[in-house]
């Protein structure tokens, strides 16, 4: 498992990697800010990505 932090708004995910048969090329956005995230190009594609905390300004929203 590993770990990748937003460079935007310092959001932390975990994700893993899947090596594939074949190359793929595609990147994955941030899901609070929407910046890219990660990009690839190759077999060995992350996936399962996972949030592990929002960034506070998105925590008192829901208080």
């Amino acid at each position: 498992m590993h770990k990748i932090k937003c460079k935007n708004c310092g959001v932390e995910y975990t994700y893993e990697e899947e090596k594939l048969i074949f190359r793929d090329d595609d990147s994955y956005e941030c899901l609070c800010c929407g910046n890219t995230l990660i990009s690839w190009n190759g077999s060995v594609i992350p996936t399962k990505f996972k949030l592990l905390k929002k960034p506070i300004a998105d925590e008192n929203i829901d208080k």
